[in-house]
């Protein structure tokens, strides 16, 4: 019987050890995109949570701080997810975006991934038209466009910031914001129950000039920031062995402190260059620094590159389709890659319900192309305005144009341009120009950049790409 009770005591004893909630936990594991491994953020006795982009398909593993296994979780495609480990069990939420959530008008500055578990993007406080200073951080997970998910202060301050870093630590509220002013649950589950928020500083709340705001869910402390954006270059090109569609290209301008370009690219060196200074893409993050970006495949690449926060990307497209709204997904192949930035094909219309956007994938990653056009909720009226392009987030039912009568229930083309703003798109055949049929503006000024994309006022002897307008060839100056 002693013995009996002995080993049952030393059963029980195992059984609660390893029933016990872990110290530390550390993800690793071939669904990890960015890093080899990720410590994540312990916000209880019982749970801890990581930020991460994860590659679908592949195990993600966690351990605790000894290497003992806790448990593993497989993404369904790739996205930034929020890893939840708790009970000793690995749970997956894939996100749509975060962003600054203003508490009086309900509107949104929405921030993008920057890498490793943080979110950037530039705001105005004087878009709001509001004296109110207060805010919250919000969520938003993919497929639930419907509630926002609030983050607020750990210390519950009603303040403005007093110089200490740990105002602006962030906490999971629990609570849910809803879309919908008419549902009840709006009420009971927002902000305004727990009347705590963080508030911009005077110089913000002018909005006499944007800011960038960054989250960090990584550390100890989930935080976020806020700081004068950087100034962006004139102009900005691409040159380098990488370039598969010509010698020079220059970005489109998308923003006020955003380039971006597509194009087709090829195993080879990326320069990114302003003519003064030279851009490296290392992850997310664009260090300004003599060298290059390699680039390793054969594709259709967007290149965006931010100067308010530093933040680069180099993403490969691999499909660009119409998603019908009713569908609820693409309605068709992805249509072709023509050159310079354009896609077209043709593609059968469905008879029923007009609502319809475009679907983008880049490196895995679902991105949604709507309306410049706020609230949008017509067929077109014969405003070029109407089919100009911008990035959506995912909704159901927002962010949507709608086929006209002549289009819908026949096979029609459909074209793509991203090759100069406003993107736009249309219902035609897109004719190939090829690059020697580029007109060139011949009173366009004429620039010479060196082979490593360093602009040269005054070119020595040696090989040149001169650029006019459009048309980028070299040339040997004597």
């Amino acid at each position: 019987m002693k013995h009996s009770l002995l080993f049952s005591a030393a059963i029980l004893a195992a059984s609660s050890a390893w029933a016990a909630a872990p110290t530390s936990v550390i993800l690793s594991g071939d669904a990890l995109a960015e890093e080899a491994s990720v410590q994540c953020t312990k916000v209880s006795d019982s749970r801890f949570e990581a930020f991460a982009l994860l590659n679908g398909g592949v195990a993600l593993d966690a351990k605790d701080g000894s290497g003992n296994a806790i448990g593993n979780a497989t993404p369904g495609s790739k996205g930034v997810y929020r890893v939840i480990i708790e009970d000793n069990k690995v749970n997956l939420r894939k996100i749509e975006y975060m962003a600054i959530r203003h508490n009086w008008t309900q509107r949104e500055f929405i921030l993008s991934y920057a890498g490793n578990g943080s979110w950037s993007g530039t705001f105005n406080w004087g878009d709001l038209s509001s004296d109110d200073n207060r805010y919250l951080i919000a969520l938003h997970y993919v497929r639930d466009d419907q509630r926002a998910y609030m983050f607020a202060p750990v210390n519950e301050t009603d303040k403005t910031p007093d110089g200490q870093l740990n105002y602006f630590y962030m906490k999971d509220t629990g609570k849910v914001r809803n879309k919908r002013d008419d549902d009840p649950a709006d009420i009971e589950l927002g902000q305004w129950a727990d009347r705590v928020w963080w508030k911009v500083t005077d110089d913000i709340k002018a909005g006499n000039r944007p800011f960038v705001c960054t989250v960090t869910m990584r550390g100890e402390n989930f935080t976020h920031s806020f700081a004068e954006c950087e100034a962006a270059p004139a102009s900005l090109g691409a040159t380098g062995s990488a370039l598969a569609e010509g010698e020079s290209f220059g970005f489109n301008k998308v923003g006020d402190f955003t380039y971006e370009l597509f194009t087709k690219l090829k195993p080879g060196e990326l320069t990114i260059t302003d003519g003064v200074n030279t851009y490296v893409i290392d992850g997310y993050k664009l260090k300004k620094e003599a060298g290059s970006t390699a680039v390793a495949e054969d594709g259709v690449y967007c290149i965006n590159v931010n100067f308010a926060n530093n933040v680069a990307t180099l993403k490969k497209v691999t499909s660009v389709k119409i998603f019908h709204l009713m569908s609820f997904g693409p309605i068709s192949e992805s249509l072709e890659y023509k050159e310079r930035g354009v896609w077209s094909s043709n593609v059968d219309i469905p008879n029923g319900d007009e609502r319809y956007r475009f679907e983008m994938v880049l490196d895995g990653e679902y991105q949604h192309w709507g309306p410049t056009i706020g609230g949008l909720d017509s067929a077109p009226n014969g405003d070029a305005a109407y089919f100009d392009l911008k990035r959506v987030p995912w909704t159901y039912w927002e962010n949507k144009y709608k086929f006209s009568a002549d289009v819908k229930g026949q096979s029609k083309p459909v074209t793509l341009k991203f090759d100069k703003m406003p993107y736009s798109h249309n219902f035609e055949m897109y004719q190939v120009t090829g690059i020697e049929d580029i007109t060139v503006d011949e009173n366009a000024p004429v620039e010479y950049y060196n082979l490593q994309g360093v602009r040269v006022e005054n070119p020595a002897n040696g090989l040149y790409i001169r650029r006019q307008g459009n048309k980028a060839t070299k040339v040997l100056v004597k």
